[in-house]
């Protein structure tokens, strides 16, 4: 696994969106209790005429209409909720792996956005040219780039914007 910055990062946000999951998961148990109540309050007078022995079958078909409904979403907010912890961990687990590759690597990794700001920059920077990922942080990725090959560069960074393909540049 990975260690140190990139780790904590990791974790932060598995935190992070974990507890998100938690406010999905009270959310959906309280409109399964509110369709619950729903049926109940459709039962609760058939129980009160009824005078004799009680059966699924004697209530309307309506009311065992909701109950399955409400079953059936019971079921499905599991199911994707179960899908959505199944894909998080999968995509944080290719993040870490991410991570652990880039870092090792002796390249210098740097990923932008479409405004040329950094997202992501390999400890390579650190290590060739001493630069730490604070520093790096508030710059431009052209900060650098030689001038001599800037030019290139932003022609790359323009063919990948309208392609969307990525360039490799030495």
């Amino acid at each position: 696994g990975v260690s140190g910055p990139a780790a904590e990062t990791v974790s932060a946000s598995l935190r992070r969106t974990e507890r998100r999951e938690w406010w999905l998961w009270l959310a959906s148990i309280a409109v399964t209790l509110g369709l619950t109540v729903g049926v109940v309050s459709f039962i609760i007078p058939e129980l009160a005429e009824y005078k004799g022995s009680i059966s699924w079958m004697s209530f309307p078909q309506a009311v065992r209409g909701l109950v399955a409904v409400v079953l059936l979403f019971d079921l499905y907010a599991i199911y994707q909720q179960w899908q959505i912890h199944r894909i998080r961990r999968e995509l944080f687990q290719r993040e870490e792996l991410f991570r652990l590759i880039s870092d090792s690597a002796t390249d210098m990794i740097a990923v932008v956005d479409m405004e040329g700001r950094r997202i992501y920059n390999s400890r390579s920077y650190q290590t060739v040219l001493g630069y730490s990922a604070e520093e790096l942080k508030g710059s431009s990725s052209l900060d650098q780039i030689h001038p001599d090959d800037r030019a290139r560069v932003k022609r790359a960074t323009e063919q990948s914007r309208a392609t969307g393909a990525g360039q490799t540049l030495e």
